[in-house]
């Protein structure tokens, strides 16, 4: 890592006699060395810890089942009761310690989460266990079987509770963790607007009406819902379409000018919610398009500090397999692909992405 020290080293000048014996890399990108100074003919124990100056906002581990509360499949690394889960019966894990997780250490997690056979129409809210919050990280109707990516926070004993309002089975799969203090804040979930018009305002006040085309809505996200209200680079959100008139999709960027890239696709009537990360404006602002008229809620779940590892760019098509759409940033062949047919991408200095 070249940003750490000078170059990758530091060097201690004043301490010309430390022998390190241990080191040890901490959730949050910080190394302990532990070990003895033999100066002066005496020995002394020392512990020395290093501040790197991009910490680890997010660690990735290899994709892997978490659970799965289905009768006849296999249990994932953490064993449930394979039953259905809904109402006053909520899912609670610890996730802390499997699947490549650490045992402390662990801010946020993120999460595949999968509904599969409900037996209603209902949501799903993942939160830190302790008092359920007022958001939703994903809507489902009867019989359906849908999934979207969850950001988070991880409770102090290491546990996360999944709460569904109708009875259903749940599949969920681990995708990366954010240590604590490391870049990225989580936060208990919290209701930002909600443009319903019988429904109670969120943390921002908007006008109850339905947006799209020509009118997108801009709120302030800097300073609302536990959020900060500066050095903010990014901020987690679950954005849920409800009531579209037509069929469309959602844009979430940090205002100025819309870019060619989509959050979320409904079609008319439909409700869908997905998770959205999206930089934020100098101003504080983000802006939620619709190209259809339809009302909008959104949850926020956590935020990216300045310069912590983390590296907002603003959303860019990066590949599009459609015959008759124009290529995104990566020229691929514009065709359907599956089974043993692969997309395979190279990201190295694309869509504003590093080459190294």
């Amino acid at each position: 890592d070249n940003s750490f020290g000078t170059g990758g080293q530091i060097l201690f000048n004043d301490w010309p006699n430390l022998v390190g014996c241990v080191v040890l890399i901490q959730p949050n990108g910080q190394i302990l060395i532990a070990g003895f100074d033999d100066s002066n003919d005496e020995l002394g124990e020392f512990l020395v810890r290093l501040n790197s100056t991009k910490p680890v906002s997010v660690n990735g581990v290899t994709p892997s089942r978490l659970f799965d509360t289905r009768a006849g499949s296999p249990q994932g690394s953490i064993v449930v009761d394979k039953t259905t889960y809904g109402g006053s019966k909520e899912l609670r894990v610890k996730v802390s310690g499997v699947s490549g997780l650490p045992e402390y250490g662990i801010g946020a997690a993120t999460i595949n989460l999968t509904v599969t056979d409900p037996d209603d129409t209902g949501y799903i809210t993942v939160y830190p266990c302790g008092t359920r919050p007022l958001a939703s990280n994903m809507n489902y109707v009867f019989d359906q079987t849908v999934s979207t990516s969850v950001t988070t926070a991880v409770s102090p004993t290491g546990e996360i509770c999944v709460y569904s309002s109708a009875q259903t089975n749940l599949i969920a799969d681990i995708n990366s963790w954010s240590a604590t203090n490391a870049g990225y804040a989580p936060l208990s979930p919290q209701r930002l607007v909600d443009t319903r018009a019988r429904s109670p305002q969120g943390a921002i006040t908007v006008v109850k009406k339905k947006y799209g085309t020509d009118s997108e809505l801009r709120i302030k996200v800097a300073g609302a819902a536990g959020l900060p209200g500066a050095r903010m680079s990014s901020v987690s959100l679950n954005v849920t379409v409800t009531e579209p008139e037509t069929e469309g999709f959602i844009t979430v960027y940090p205002c100025g000018t819309r870019p060619l890239a989509s959050h979320l696709n409904f079609v008319a009537d439909q409700t869908i919610s997905a998770s959205v990360t999206s930089p934020v404006s100098a101003d504080g602002e983000i802006c939620i398009y619709s190209s259809s008229p339809t009302n909008l809620i959104a949850d926020t779940f956590g935020w990216f500090v300045q310069g912590s590892g983390i590296t907002p760019v603003g959303p860019t098509r990066l590949v599009d397999t459609r015959s008759a759409s124009p290529q995104g940033a990566i020229s691929v062949t514009q065709k359907k692909y599956g089974a043993t047919d692969e997309l395979r991408l190279p990201l190295n200095n694309v869509a504003g992405l590093p080459d190294d």
